[in-house]
């Protein structure tokens, strides 16, 4: 399996990275051993995204509501939906996502097909949901999730007209399957306002980790009240913002760990930590183990 990198822009969109570039389609597995923390943290994209769980227990929140997927289960995260994944319990978990632009099939939002299709389900205040295979549009869903998955395991000749030919009938099914299930998968509305407040403060602590920061700082680079900073974003992500940013730092330090060759007072220093004994007596709490443990445990991913 290759290594997934993910890159992200100041506001934590992620920025896919298309194989053709006249192909806006994404197509990778995932294991959660491999992701710092065991985990993707909060962020956001263009793409609709389905993400099927292949082994394990995965958790996903998105725009602060929490769905448990098992082996064989799959989720429809809407584009521009604020989410993050984690491993639940010890059991190594597998994903396999499939993510695509409406682009793949027009080629701009003026188009019949994209305000007709797509539009919708782009303003709709379903921002996620579990699809469920006792629905036979959900089963048709996953069956077809499954061919993709088979397509690029077997690396056929004709990948891309099958690709294509297979998400425009998933997305032909999730839109039956939105229309008849709608009461159900409908949230409360998003408020849009409040939902970019949140953002900001996930682009500060991500901008601005590695410095001694605090609340007030926070409340200063985004404009919004200290009240508000704790209510927009533990709204969105379940979390303080305090919070949030040890757990970042922690994410932030397993990678370096993994990923370079760094001294554990320097990824200490760089991740935001005051000291190398600080940042391990933190470290030995969440992960229970020490860094060098944790480090050595994931050895297998150095490869």
């Amino acid at each position: 399996m290759s290594e997934i990198h993910f890159s992200f822009d100041k506001e934590m969109r992620e920025l896919f990275e298309y194989p053709d570039p006249s192909i806006p389609f994404v197509f990778w597995i995932g294991d959660f051993r491999s992701f710092a923390n065991q985990s993707l943290s909060y962020h956001w994209h263009n793409e609709f995204e389905y993400c099927v769980v292949l082994s394990g227990v995965v958790v996903f929140t998105v725009e602060g509501k929490c769905i448990e997927l098992k082996q064989g289960d799959a989720i429809f995260i809407n584009a521009n939906s604020m989410h993050m994944a984690t491993q639940a319990g010890k059991s190594n978990a597998k994903v396999f996502t499939v993510s695509f632009l409406p682009t793949l099939f027009v080629g701009g939002e003026r188009g019949t097909i994209y305000r007709k299709h797509f539009q919708p389900i782009l303003q709709s205040a379903v921002k996620s949901f579990l699809i469920e295979q006792t629905i036979t549009e959900g089963d048709d869903i996953l069956k077809s999730l499954f061919e993709i998955y088979d397509i690029h395991t077997k690396q056929l000749d004709d990948f891309e007209m099958l690709y294509i030919s297979l998400i425009s009938r998933i997305w032909s099914l999730t839109l039956c399957y939105i229309k008849k299930h709608k009461n159900t998968l409908l949230s409360l509305n998003t408020d849009h306002e409040n939902e970019q407040k949140a953002k900001d403060i996930l682009e500060f602590i991500h901008k601005y980790y590695a410095e001694d920061i605090r609340i007030e700082d926070i409340v200063r680079y985004t404009n919004i009240s200290r009240s508000g900073c704790f209510r927009h974003f533990q709204q969105y992500t379940n979390k303080s913002p305090m919070v949030y940013l040890m757990e970042y730092r922690l994410s932030r330090a397993v990678y370096l760990m993994i990923r370079t060759d760094k001294s554990m007072t320097q990824i200490a220093t760089e991740c935001g930590f005051s000291n190398s004994s600080y940042f391990g007596k933190i470290f030995k709490k969440k992960y229970e183990m020490t860094p060098l443990q944790y480090k050595q445990s994931l050895s297998i991913f150095e490869e």
